[in-house]
């Protein structure tokens, strides 16, 4: 969506509506997307599905996102340190943090308490 949006190419309603039923699909019960329906919810995926749900700028996509749950999902994802998992028990590194934090904020949850710490686990 990306690509389509950066060389001004525009999708019709029932293409968006289409992309954002699948997103729908993907997003798992406790909060975060996965790469497919059924699948582990990862932050990678969480990442480009807000994302693409902010490109395609409807309220049906805008509705799609359970925002509290994806709150709770963030924060089971937050380590004591303040870097994030990628997914639960997964691995840590940046990438945790920056999609966490684009998510986080692209969607308006973002507290200073979901990302304690993160600055002094970043230094």
């Amino acid at each position: 969506l990306h690509s389509l949006e950066l060389l001004a190419e525009d999708l019709d309603d029932k293409q968006k509506s289409a992309i954002t039923q699948f997103l729908a699909r993907c997003q798992d019960p406790a909060g975060g997307f996965s790469g497919g329906p059924g699948q582990l919810a990862h932050l990678a995926p969480t990442y480009a599905a807000i994302n693409s749900l902010m490109i395609i700028g409807t309220k049906e996509a805008y509705t799609v996102i359970n925002r509290s749950k994806l709150y709770e999902w963030l924060d089971s994802l937050r380590c004591p340190d303040g870097a994030f998992t990628m997914h639960k028990d997964g691995e840590i590194d940046i990438r945790g943090v920056y999609c966490a934090l684009s998510v986080a904020r692209l969607t308006n949850i973002y507290t200073r308490d979901l990302f304690l710490r993160t600055d002094e686990w970043l230094l």
